[in-house]
């Protein structure tokens, strides 16, 4: 399968032709290749070197004919294939999609696929970021970033997906120079620019010297200088979607930093390297003392306690963990939209959201015989059994079927569904002083499991979760469903996980407060001595807990400690910096993470660390590292 041939790397070849048949001879091999038609020096290459070649495209002598028309929700493909006339549907607009789908296609086809069932596969289809990510500004538009290659191929297909932003809002493109530039190409540049419809151009390096471009176009010599001019000015790209686009030698990406970091400095990071320790130490613990074959259900509801459940299901992916799991059908249908292929279990299913589940293969957990029912309804006609899952209430009195109820072995019976596993969920795993309540749930539990399993003997089961893996191990079962233990938050443990989300802001001022004057609403907090205090735009309309103020909450700076002064307001948090040297407006300001455990902050707020993650608001930016 050959899907594209770029420029990238041209600068360590002595031409285009001798970078092609570099890679062409990846295809030594083959006995045939599928590939887009347009590529018409590669199809030549290829067939002289006695390969059969299949292609896609517009031409009549193009295997797999194709024209594609873009709408609001995707695109409509309309395909001829052999004689047969088909049209299909895809669920995104974006150029490079659209051209490996096609391809896809193509090879289902020749493989022998029915084009009905490659029409099915192609709506289920998503689209994945790849090294172009769009990242949101704070003014709600859109960062289209690839600073990561620059050349001409790839920057016509970045500027059509920009061009295809739906909404009136100007668009803007910060770019770098193309390998193997000539004069020429800075026309080339202008056109391409023209006819996207960008209305602010910056043109970065030397290359690009020579008569202006269409207005306004502005041009840097370094992207040193254009991110002098980005943080230095008033905003030059409020209220346009912007597309970066430079070579990896430069550092682009600190162009789209300072792109999407202006406006509220407060943010919440994902740190995915120490997402995958953790994840790699559960395995480990749970291999060293659960039962043998014990694997792990992740569970990510609430947007993955108020991170980002998508970004943290990629990684969940990459590593095979079997199941995810979410509260709502919402929350599952957001993660098939974000390109996850794994297996979702929904925890807490409402019947009007059926058809939606059913739609993007979710898995519902059943607690009540009406809601089977409902399900069931939906389901119609005779189809493959629909997989499910069954809660049993064994002592938390929330959702589930009673222990000894009828209807969990009518239920796992019922040719329309397929039972998966068999669960509940224990109420008091991390109080020793009621451990006698939780082995008589335990008890119940397993009765029902055997009950099950003399009618799907091969049902599975799992009753344990992360605090119930640190104190009852021997009660794995099938899975332990893991939360806020892949985040780095359990019980005291000797798992050596680390903290995963990191709250973080910065000083936006500082003052200095003559002797017994107190600061903020009501003046509180007055000392008899002059003090430094830093204003840090965060409050508790950013969930950082209001119940921290007077000196109950301390933040670090410069590795120090500075403990909250006055109450929390809304926006802004007033801390104490007397005693750091060198404090400085923009420096960097820890809430909690590596040097403040967020059990520490929310024992200190009176709560729990589920509560201070999930409250966090979608205004806090979210930002992943090291993925």
């Amino acid at each position: 399968v050959l899907t594209h041939l770029g420029e990238a790397h041209l600068e360590n070849f002595a031409s285009n032709e001798a970078l092609r048949d570099e890679k062409l001879k990846l295809f030594k091999g083959c006995e045939w290749v599928a590939m887009p038609g347009y590529l018409n020096d590669a199809i030549l290459c290829l067939r002289s070197l006695g390969k059969k070649v299949h292609t896609w495209g517009v031409s009549e002598h193009d295997a797999l004919k194709v024209s594609s028309t873009i709408e609001s929700e995707g695109r409509i493909v309309e395909a001829e294939y052999e004689g047969q006339h088909f049209t299909w549907f895809l669920p995104f607009s974006n150029e490079m999609g659209y051209r490996n789908a096609m391809t896809t296609a193509l090879v289902g086809l020749k493989w022998g696929v029915p084009a009905p069932e490659i029409g099915e596969a192609l709506e289920r289809f998503r689209d994945l970021e790849h090294r172009m990510q769009r990242i949101r500004k704070a003014d709600g538009m859109w960062v289209l970033s690839d600073a990561y290659t620059n050349d001409w191929d790839a920057l016509g297909l970045a500027l059509s997906d920009l061009s295809h932003i739906p909404g009136a809002a100007k668009k803007g493109a910060i770019i770098g120079p193309v390998p193997g530039m000539k004069a020429v190409d800075i026309e080339r540049l202008k056109t391409l620019i023209k006819t996207s419809g960008v209305d602010n151009t910056w043109a970065i390096g030397k290359a690009w010297d020579s008569a202006p471009g269409p207005k306004p176009w502005r041009q840097f010599a370094s992207p040193e200088e254009a991110l002098k001019a980005l943080q230095g000015e008033d905003s030059p790209f409020n209220g346009h979607h912007v597309l970066v686009k430079g070579p990896r030698s430069a550092r682009f990406e600190r162009l789209t930093e300072a792109l999407v970091q202006p406006g509220h400095s407060t943010r919440l990071v994902l740190d995915l390297k120490a997402l995958t320790h953790n994840l790699q130490q559960l395995r480990r613990y749970i291999r060293n003392h659960c039962p043998v074959g014990t694997d792990l259900i992740a569970v990510i509801k609430a947007s993955g306690y108020g991170t980002h459940a998508a970004a943290i299901a990629r990684v969940l992916q990459f590593h095979r963990v079997p199941i995810v799991a979410v509260a709502c059908t919402e929350e599952g249908v957001e993660l098939r939209k974000n390109g996850i292929t794994s297996r979702i279990l929904v925890l807490s299913p409402t019947p009007n959201t059926f058809h939606a589940l059913l739609q993007h293969r979710l898995e519902p957990a059943i607690h009540s015989e009406k809601q089977f029912e409902a399900l069931v309804q939906e389901l119609g006609g005779p189809k493959s059994p629909w997989p499910i899952h069954l809660k049993v209430d064994t002592g938390m009195h929330r959702l589930g079927f009673a222990p000894d109820d009828e209807e969990l072995l009518r239920i796992a019976g019922h040719p329309m569904v397929e039972l998966k596993t068999v669960f509940s969920h224990l109420a008091s795993a991390d109080r020793p002083d009621q451990d006698e309540a939780t082995q008589s749930q335990a008890a119940a539990f397993n009765r029902t499991v055997e009950s099950i399993r003399a009618i799907r003997p091969n049902v599975k089961h799992h009753l344990l979760n992360s605090s119930g893996l640190i104190r009852f191990p021997a009660l794995g079962g099938d899975y332990i469903r893991t939360g806020i233990a892949l985040l780095g938050v359990v019980p005291d443990n000797d798992m050596n996980l680390q903290p995963v989300v990191h709250f973080e802001t910065t000083i936006a001022s500082l003052h200095r407060i003559p002797p017994n004057e107190g600061v903020g609403y009501g003046l509180e907090d007055a000392a008899p001595i002059e003090r430094l205090i830093a204003t840090l735009p965060v409050g508790y309309a950013d969930g950082y807990p209001r119940s921290l103020s007077n000196g109950r909450g301390h933040v670090v700076i410069r590795s120090q400690r500075a403990h909250v002064v006055g109450k929390i307001c809304m926006d802004m948090t007033l801390v104490d910096v007397t005693s750091i040297p060198g404090v400085n407006i923009g420096d960097n300001v820890e809430l909690f993470g590596q040097q403040i455990p967020i059990e520490n902050v929310a024992k200190a707020a009176g709560t729990i660390a589920y509560e201070i993650l999930s409250r966090i608001p979608t205004r806090v930016i979210r930002e992943q590292r090291y993925g």
